[in-house]
């Protein structure tokens, strides 16, 4: 018979690149995700902004589902207050994870008392936690994340796929540093006019979706793929 060895290999390079970012590159396979506006906004100031529609939600909860663990910033758990759970999914809730390296969010926000197991990465541990929240003392860096010491922390937790969830500076870290594997981008003809700029992504993307209204572009760090290659 014949058989098209080409296809099926290309294939299966895209199955094994997860597997082989986490164990090569010893930190999790990152994805990242945000939705915006048809003008480049992710939300307004300060204000929570409901931008995709009910079923682009619904197709994130599979992505969380899919996942390990769900990082968000210090600002989008301040403002948002998720609780970044799959309950439009079924599926297994992943480890929650945000950054809070000035002690800025609140105790009493759900990321920390709903009892729902939280990593914390903070630069002084806060004794007004409760036991749900694990806590991980960060080098002090005023002027740049250090997501090299997170990935890597991570990867001894035996996190191998990790969804990021925003915002706009957390993600554009994470993409400014090279530390991504997927970019999953929703953008909804909405208009919000002024705001939080969306991140900033200077590539072709591999493929596009509809999602009703919605517009569902994914990208690949191509950079990260031939390293992960070369070491294979």
């Amino acid at each position: 018979i014949s058989v098209d060895v080409g296809t099926c290999a290309r294939e299966a390079d895209k199955l094994l690149h997860p597997f082989r970012t986490t164990n090569q590159l010893r930190r999790p396979y990152v994805i990242l995700k945000w939705a915006q506006s048809v003008d480049g906004f992710i939300s307004k100031e300060n204000r929570q902004s409901k931008i995709s529609n009910m079923f682009s939600d619904r197709l994130v909860h599979k992505w969380r589902a899919e996942s390990d663990a769900i990082m968000i910033g210090t600002n989008t758990a301040i403002v948002d207050n998720p609780s970044l759970t799959t309950r439009l999914y079924p599926g297994e809730s992943p480890l929650r994870i945000t950054i809070d390296r000035h002690q800025r969010i609140p105790s009493e926000h759900k990321i920390f008392s709903d009892g729902h197991l939280t990593s914390l990465f903070t630069t002084r541990v806060r004794a007004s936690l409760p036991t749900n929240v694990q806590q991980i003392v960060m080098p002090k860096q005023e002027s740049t994340l250090n997501l090299a010491f997170m990935m890597s922390h991570l990867y001894e937790l035996g996190i191998s796929r990790l969804l990021v969830e925003g915002g706009s500076q957390l993600i554009q870290s994470f993409l400014d540093q090279g530390i991504w594997d997927e970019c999953r981008r929703i953008t909804s003809p909405l208009s919000l006019l002024s705001g939080i700029s969306a991140p900033k992504i200077s590539m072709e993307c591999e493929s596009k979706e509809r999602m009703l209204d919605d517009i569902i572009e994914q990208y690949r760090n191509t950079t990260e793929s031939k390293v992960s290659n070369r070491l294979a």
